[in-house]
């Protein structure tokens, strides 16, 4: 913990600082802040919001706003921690002097329109009334028009190096090293070789799976690279041979460790025909691995576990089964005939078609990817619109998911309704965005 307490003493050093001036043994309030040094203290504000500091947060807002009651980010990011805290009259209270000083800003109306759903509707989850408040807004794109700027470290979507904690990672048991080794970017040589060291006796699947991807990536040097894609690839047949109906495990397999410029050996398309036959992409939700580290670094009381855990479900998505597949196609392509050509074609439309059962986006995305391959191989008009059409409505909706940037908003409790919405159903989750 010594590296996330270092950076909030050093947030705390700076906010004094900048409101007592330097060596000032009391809080001088009559002294003047530049612009630049009331941002500087919204954004503290806003990362101690993150962490559910609420009342931290309200301290170095009211230094804020006795200097400048008129300060838009100060008001907003207090209506914001009302809200957050269920004090909706004190919200009501704030949002109007928000609406006294920018009335027509997107995030203005959207706030006043959380209020009401708040108040209306209190069981109504955070993520549907976000969602409401947005389009009641005329979904304005919140990229281009938000109070907080975008590096102030409330969304979920930032680099996690809990391993990179030296003392946090000295001291762990080999269970929290485990779920920080799944979560952290990037990965130190020793992580490296300590979590290629723990893979033979790993039998949970799924956590298998998200450190080999860790272990295929990491950015070691060549002696250690070898030896740690050595044990992840040894592992990649292990599983396959444990759970010879899960498509990922088999894909993995095959790919895990081959350069993709590679074409496929007449061995390597029998394999990809046997495994395209598979009903079955993943045969176990991935979210399960995301609560599974969750438990393990909230147990052990990891700063920004949920975001840790999150990162841990993002790196088990995809491996070599994903890029190195379509590379490895394009690779392969120019040697084949006609037949041949016919074969890697349906077996890759099959396994894409395997993988759009799945629900996250990157799925979704690369399974179009390995369709589109396939539709083109086959030189199959009808395929190719197919999947031209659902790769149109997928843009559409990341474009809006763009747009909404929820990470623009310091509530706590809607960034971790909508990061439980992402890990159990993203595409359902984000489709609710197009309605």
């Amino acid at each position: 913990m010594q590296a996330f307490a270092g950076r909030r003493h050093c947030e705390w050093t700076l906010a004094f600082i900048l409101v007592a001036g330097c060596g000032a043994p009391v809080v001088q309030p009559e002294r003047p802040l530049s612009a630049d040094e009331l941002s500087k203290l919204v954004q503290i504000a806003a990362n101690q919001a993150s962490e559910r500091e609420l009342a931290e947060a309200h301290q170095i807002l009211d230094s804020v706003l006795e200097r400048e009651p008129r300060h838009a980010p100060a008001l907003f990011l207090r209506a914001c921690l009302f809200l957050e805290a269920n004090d909706l009259t004190f919200a009501d209270r704030a949002i109007a002097s928000l609406e006294g000083v920018a009335p027509g800003h997107p995030q203005t109306k959207m706030l006043r329109s959380l209020l009401r759903l708040r108040e209306n509707t209190p069981a109504l989850r955070w993520s549907d009334a976000y969602f409401s408040a947005w389009r009641e807004a005329g979904r304005p794109d919140l990229n281009a028009q938000h109070f907080i700027p975008a590096n102030v470290e409330f969304g979920f979507d930032l680099p996690i190096n809990s391993a990179g904690d030296s003392e946090r990672w000295n001291n762990a048991d080999p269970k929290l090293r485990l779920a920080l080794a799944l979560s952290s970017v990037p990965l130190s040589e020793a992580q490296a070789l300590w979590l290629g060291s723990q893979l033979p006796a790993l039998r949970d699947p799924l956590m298998a799976i998200g450190a080999i991807n860790r272990l295929l990536e990491s950015p070691a040097s060549e002696a250690v690279k070898e030896r740690v894609q050595a044990a992840a690839r040894e592992k990649a047949r292990e599983l396959a041979k444990a759970n010879p109906g899960w498509m990922q495990v088999r894909l993995m397999e095959l790919l895990a460790g081959t350069q993709r410029e590679t074409p496929f050996s007449a061995a390597d398309l029998d394999e990809l025909e046997k495994i395209s036959k598979m009903q079955s992409y993943r045969a176990e939700p991935l979210s399960r691995l995301f609560f599974e580290v969750l438990s393990i670094l909230e147990a052990t009381q990891t700063p920004r576990a949920s975001a840790a855990a999150f990162m841990a479900f993002v790196n088990a998505i995809d491996g070599p089964e994903g890029f190195t597949l379509t590379k490895r196609t394009a690779a392969t392509i120019p040697g084949l005939d006609p037949n041949d050509r016919r074969r890697l074609g349906e077996a890759l439309w099959a396994i894409g078609s395997a993988r759009l059962a799945e629900t996250t986006a990157l799925d979704q995305l690369l399974a179009h990817m390995t369709r589109k391959a396939a539709a083109e191989l086959l030189g199959d008009q009808l395929r190719i619109s197919e999947v031209q059409n659902q790769l149109a409505r997928g843009r559409a909706i990341l474009a809006g998911s763009r747009q909404a940037a929820v990470d623009s908003w310091p509530i706590p409790s809607l960034q971790e309704d909508w990061l439980l919405s992402t890990v159990t159903d993203e595409m359902k989750h984000l489709a609710a965005l197009a309605e």
